[in-house]
């Protein structure tokens, strides 16, 4: 099993919403295609929840990676 990269578009999204305090209005279709492709390569949907969390908590307000209202 391949470990969990930190994907550019991703890290780009997430460098934005810090930097201006608004979240893209794709960010959660971009959160979304990262999870499920990292589930399709085999990984639990925890580990995944995890992985976002750490790299954005201030961001996502739960483990459902659902982005903060702005």
């Amino acid at each position: 099993m391949y470990s969990l990269p930190y994907p550019c578009n991703l890290v780009m999204f997430f460098r934005v919403a810090r930097r201006t305090a608004h979240t893209h209005p794709h960010l959660q279709d971009v959160i979304e295609n990262y999870r499920r492709l990292f589930m399709q390569m085999g990984h639990s949907q925890a580990k995944v929840a995890a992985r976002l969390k750490r790299l954005a908590p201030e961001i996502l307000e739960s483990t459902d990676n659902h982005p903060k209202e702005q």
